[in-house]
Parts: C-alpha cells; structure tokens; sequence
C-alpha cells in the first residue's frame, strides 16, 4: 500500500510536521506528484486544508492506522525534491516553518492557481481622488502612492498595487472603507508576458583579463561539491559580458543557469541583453509581474522550456532540473537578505542549490563585501581580477570637494563651486551629468532654534522628512520613511511656540530645485521612491534619460549601479557623510561601496569622466580609499577593525528583537530572553563560544507604534548560533510581545 506525507499550507510551527494520508479514490495514482499542492481534512472537525504532498512511499507499520484520504488535487507540482531539501535546511537554519519556506520557493499564486480569476481594485471617482492628492489631505503615504498608481493605471490586480507601492493589504482597506476605491474579480490571461527586445545583439571583444576569468569559469575543475568564483572588477570593466558568456557555454552543455541581479538593476538594459542572447530559453523574473503571469514563468521553467532564469533575490528557487551555473551580479547588495520569515540571504541559498546540483557559483561585482572577498582570500572561493575598464574607457577622475571650504564661500551652498563648473562644461559640449544623494524627500528634518526640538513621527522614534506635493509646488508636509504617516509643517515650535523653525538637510527634490536654479535652460529628472511609480516607472525615467530627454538625472542609490550611459561625463556624490551616519557595523562598507558605484558611472565608454565626491570629513577612509577606486586599501583597513571587534567574517552575528505596545513589555521580555540565554549557555559550558550583549532599546526604538529593544549575540560558530536562537525563537507564552531572530542581518536597527 503506497501513502502520502505532507506539510500544511500556512501552518505554524507549532504543527509543522509531516501528516500521512491515503491518496484518493477518484483521483487516478499517477496525478499524484511530490511538490503538488492537496486538499485535505484535517483535525477533529476535518477542516478542509490544502497542503504539500512531500513525499509518496511504501506504507510502513507505523502507518497501520485508520489514515485519512486526500479530498482533491489543486495544483500540478511546481517544485522539485532538491527543493524540498532544501526547505528543510532552510527551516532549520532561518526559525521558519516547513509551509513557509515551500511558499517563498513558489509563485505566489500557486494556492489558487487553479482559478482563472483574480482579485482586482480600481479608483471609483479618478477626479475625487486628484482633488485629494493635491490638497494633500490624506495622512497616509501608502494611500497616497495607490491612489496615484491607479490614476496611472486604472486598474490593477490588489498582488500588483501592494508590490508596486509597496504597502500591506490594510492600506487598501483603508481606501476601500473611504469608498475611494473598490475591489472585483477579473479573468485573467495565462500566457506570459513577452518582453520586447529593443535592440540588436552585439559582439564584445574580450580583453585577455576577460578572457582568462571566462576560461577559468567554464573549464575550471571542481575542488569540491561545487566551485566558487569572485569576479571582482572595476565598474566598467566588462563583467556581464564574461558571465554571460559563461551561461551560453553551461546552455551548450545541456545544463540550466540562474542570473540573480538585483531588483533595482532589472533595467530594460540587462533584460535586453539577457533575451538578445538566449531568446526564448531565457525567463526574466521581476516584481512586475502579475502573480499569474508570475505562475506561467514557473510552469515553464519546471516544464524545461525555459533553462536560463534571471531575476531578483527569490529567483533563486527557481525549479531548474539541472543547475550548472548560478551568478550573483552585484553580489554586495543588501536586497539579496530577505527582511520576513525566512530570513535567507540569497547567497547562502545558492550555495546550498549549487553543492546539490554541483553547479559553479560566480559571485560578481566591483565592491564585493567584505564577507566574501575574505573567504577567496582565505581560499574559499577562487578570486578572479578585472582591473581595466573594457573597450577604451578609462577610469574617471575623482575629486574629494571639503564642504567645509565651500560653507565658508557660501553657507547655503548645496553644489560646490567645482562641480557647478564642472556640469556647465558637460552641458556645453552636449553630455550629460548624474547627481547622488541618498535621501529623498525635500528637507530631513525641521529644528527649532530656540529649544532644539525636532519634529519626529508620533509611531516611530525618527524624525519626520519634508517633501514637496508634486501636484501643488508651494504644499509641503511632513512624512514619516518608515510608517507612512503625514502632518502638516508647523508654523511654529510645537514645544516652545517659537516660530524660529528652520528646515535641515537636503534631499532629491531640493537638490533638483537648486540645479534647476542654476541651470535653468536644462532639463533634470529624479529617481527616488516618491518618482518611480507603477509598474514601469524605473524603465520610464531610465528611458527618456538614455534618449536624452534630460541633460542630468538626480537619485537616490536607485542610480548608482547597473547604470550604462555613454554620454555621462560628470557625477556628483552630494552628502557622502549621510552614508557613514548609520547605526550598523557595516556602515563604512555600504559607504564604500555605493560611492564606488557611483562614481563608476562616468566616463563609461570613449569620454573621459569626472566625479565630485562632497564631504565635510573628506579624510574618512572610507571616502578616501572610494576616490581612488582602491578595494584593498580599503579592505585592509576594515578586516583589521573587524577582527579587532571580533565582528563577521570573524565571528556570526544573531540579532533577537523583542518588540511590543508598551515599552515597559518589550523591555521585560529582553531581559527575560537574556536570561534564558545566560542560563543555555552556563549549562552547555558555551561562554567560550558565545558573547551575549544585554538588552538595549533598539536605534530606532519605536516603529509602527511597537517599542524595539534588542539584544546581539556573537558566535565563533554558525551551527551553535542558528541552535541558539532556534531554542529563543521557540519560547511560548509572548503575551502580546513579538520576538523574531536573524543571523548575519544586512540593517541592526
């Protein structure tokens, strides 16, 4: 007698194990597969729930007792048994349950695949809601960016707004009690988008560094159950094209590829490069997608008719039958550690994927993390070195601007008077120029002069951030970056009453309100989360700059990586001290690495290029190794103070956030979860492997209303780390507390 095991669809762990049943009788043995999705009766009541089928085998004597049987199949399988090896390693590895690492692994709409409907919303009165936006009387910034994204699109499916808007499902409730907005069910196509391509493929010649990483690549021989590879060149030298050659030789062999790029970076640019080379055999993943177009694209590639799959961190799971390359370009970036149940950082994943199916892993960029590039210099991973710019680009000129000088020539000064004269010689001679600055919004923060108070969100211990409404130029408000909440600018001191209240900081929109003072016959466009909206906002801005609609494009690190235009000649890094005031062991590295980004955007093809990095505290290494494009200066630097501070790669790092309504709660449980750790760890005799940090109200300590402590731990080993916080993050009885554990996390606020 054969039997069925299964996981629950949405279980916690608390129930999370296999459950067996008896296959059906009206459903013919061979439509059963692993990887399926069920219906079953479950419990007492005999509730109907859908669930995994994990495994199909041989009844044993442990299962000679009265089973249940599946009610009814709802979906063919669309994950492979590698994968549900893999999901178990990542139950164990990221507190997660069995049902919610199979769901990251899947298209989203996998547990309702089966219908041809979706749920939609769309705006009911378009006029109400422009009258809304521009008199900017809404308090909600999520609902704000719905009501614009429907005025763009007029409709959309409710998967499609929260993706594109980024906001929960209680934002659209919110709009929908307001009678703004109304959801119905729609049909929907099931034929996947196809993607156009914009231009013709072009051969590159390969310089003899490319070529040498290239062959190191694809005939080097396994040292272990798979090979590693760190790509490591210069910003412009030209590693795309070697990974994507390194694709078309693993597709001739017969084998199966994953590109990951991040989300940011999925431009028209790589796309079309990606679908020029390998056409139809290639699947571009993007949160674009509608969740049923999303579904289509898995069925394909778990079909075989797509073997090379690109897209953002979840592309990873992609349910390829024979993995032979898996490449992480930009492989520093923060996006690839997921911040929800499961916690997984997409390189850890790939790893695991390519031990299993002994692929070869290529990790690239021109500012690795300091992570990886330890591990190739400790022989983990075999280091491959692009030091020249591809074709006849050469590196640009970085000079170091010290603000200081500059405030005393001007105090109100944003554009020092180098870079100013260095756009106007760009804008002379017809090229064009890229500004960065990594805050958005208009100032960062109103201060009264008179009692120092600075207005901050009444959720979130942060200060509020002025914008311009774009629809009414002289309407300006205060929005909270993390909850979303609006209030108006106070005309005086809400503290004291003064009325000496003065806006500091800049961001994106008065940064583009000053160069358009400056340069009023030019054209400027803005890339930040207030401008990107829609499904195909990035493409548009990134567009209309490729054609040169615009002579300089101002952003946040929307613009700082990925980004090929050959007529940008100038680049300014506005505020690089902004990069360094991060509450996080790793702020001096993001530092590094996006001025490193940003600066690679000039001269990127036959014209020379010319950056301007403004600081005041210009001797910052960090700031000085960037100017020089100087990794391992920088490295140096930085392995030193880590290893002194016994932080990664020296040691892995567990994060535990208690958080709650009342402070008084969040604290208690910290310091109830100290104790239990203390105790673990004088029983096992841990205390040289272990250092347990007390309890501390978190950087940010309010967010959303809920009060934040922490506490850090710091382990010699990754395996008594993860058992640790496994143990933590199991405790019963949170009484209204919320306590979620992370390893290794990219943010510790």
């Amino acid at each position: 007698m054969m039997v069925v095991d299964v996981y629950l669809c949405r279980s916690t762990r608390d129930f999370d194990q296999a459950y067996t049943y008896l296959p059906p009788d009206s459903i013919p043995w061979e439509d059963l597969e692993e990887g399926a999705v069920v219906e079953v009766p479950f419990g007492r009541g005999n509730t109907l729930r859908k669930a995994w089928i994990w495994r199909i085998r041989k009844a044993e004597e442990r299962d000679c007792i009265k089973l249940k049987k599946i009610q009814a199949i709802k979906s063919k399988s669309l994950l492979r048994s590698d994968q549900f090896r893999l999901a178990k390693e990542m139950r164990r590895r990221y507190f997660c349950s069995m049902s919610q690492a199979l769901q990251v692994m899947a298209p989203p709409s996998i547990l309702t695949s089966g219908e041809k409907t979706q749920r939609y919303t769309r705006l009911l009165d378009a006029e109400e809601a422009v009258l809304l936006l521009e008199e900017g009387s809404l308090r909600s910034l999520g609902q704000i960016r719905v009501l614009e994204f429907l005025l763009e699109l007029g409709e959309a499916s409710l998967q499609e707004v929260m993706a594109g808007c980024q906001v929960s499902r209680a934002v659209l409730d919110g709009l929908r009690r307001k009678k703004l907005i109304e959801n119905f069910n729609k049909e929907v196509e099931v034929t996947p988008p196809e993607m156009e391509v914009l231009e013709e493929a072009k051969e590159h010649q390969l310089n003899k560094e490319q070529e040498l990483a290239l062959s190191t690549i694809v005939n080097g021989q396994e040292k272990h159950p798979y090979s590693e590879f760190l790509l490591h060149g210069v910003t412009g030298s030209g590693k795309t094209e070697v990974y994507l050659r390194a694709a078309e030789a693993v597709l001739k062999a017969g084998r199966d590829v994953i590109i990951l790029v991040p989300e940011i970076s999925l431009t028209p640019l790589i796309c079309n490069r990606i679908l020029n080379r390998f056409g139809k055999s290639a699947a571009i993943l993007h949160s674009r997608l509608t969740p049923r177009e999303r579904y289509e694209q898995w069925r394909s590639i778990r079909s075989g008719e797509k073997r090379l799959v690109a897209g953002a961190r979840s592309a990873i799971f992609a349910p390829l039958k024979d993995i032979g390359l898996i490449v992480i370009d930009e492989e520093q970036e923060s996006s690839y550690k997921s911040e929800r149940t499961p916690r997984y950082q997409a390189a850890d994943i790939a790893r695991m994927r390519a031990a299993m199916h002994q692929a070869k892993l290529v990790l690239a960029s021109a500012t690795p993390s300091i992570v990886t590039y330890a591990r190739s210099e400790g022989g983990r991973s075999t280091r491959l070195v692009l030091s020249e710019r591809a074709g006849v680009a050469v590196i640009p000129e970085v000079s170091i601007v010290d603000m200081r000088n500059e405030y005393a020539h001007d105090s109100k000064t944003i554009i020092s008077r180098g870079l100013k004269a260095a756009l106007a010689n760009s804008f002379s001679r017809g090229e064009q120029a890229m500004i960065f600055l990594n805050r958005r919004g208009h100032s960062s923060s109103l201060l009264c002069r008179e009692c120092g108070f600075i207005l901050k969100c009444r959720y979130c211990e942060v200060a509020l951030t002025e914008h311009k409404n774009p629809r009414r130029a002289r309407q300006h408000k205060m929005i909270c970056h993390y909850c979303g909440n609006i209030v108006d600018v106070p005309e005086a001191c809400p503290d004291c009453g003064s009325e000496r209240i003065d806006r500091f900081g800049v961001g994106t929109q008065q940064a583009e309100e000053h160069l358009q003072e400056l340069f009023p016959e030019r054209k400027f466009l803005r890339m930040d989360f207030d401008t990107t909206l829609g499904p195909s906002g990035h493409a548009k801005i990134l567009s209309a700059f490729a054609r040169h609609e615009a002579d300089c494009l101002i952003g946040t690190q929307m613009i700082a990586k990925g980004h090929d235009f050959p007529k940008v000649t100038t680049v300014g890094i506005l505020s690089a001290d902004l990069l360094l005031a991060q509450h996080d062991y790793a702020a001096e590295e993001r530092a590094f690495q996006l001025i490193c980004q940003a600066a690679g955007r000039a001269g990127r093809h036959n014209l020379q290029g010319a950056v301007y990095i403004q600081s005041f505290n210009p001797q910052n290494p960090a700031i000085q190794a960037a100017a020089k494009q100087d990794y391992t200066a920088f490295y140096l630097e930085e392995i030193h103070r880590r290893k002194v501070l016994s932080y990664p790669p020296f040691s892995d790092i567990g994060l535990i956030m208690c958080t709650a309504f009342r402070e008084s709660q969040a604290k208690r449980a910290g310091e109830q979860v100290y104790m239990e750790l203390m105790h673990l760890v004088k029983k096992n005799n841990l205390e040289n492997k272990l250092r347990i940090f007390p309890p501390q109200e978190a950087p940010i300590a309010r967010l959303r209303n809920r009060w934040r402590y922490r506490l850090i731990v710091k382990a010699k080993s990754l395996e008594i780390l993860v058992r640790i916080l496994t143990y933590i993050n199991d405790l019963p009885g949170r009484d209204g507390v919320q306590i979620t554990c992370d390893v290794n996390p990219t943010r510790m606020t």
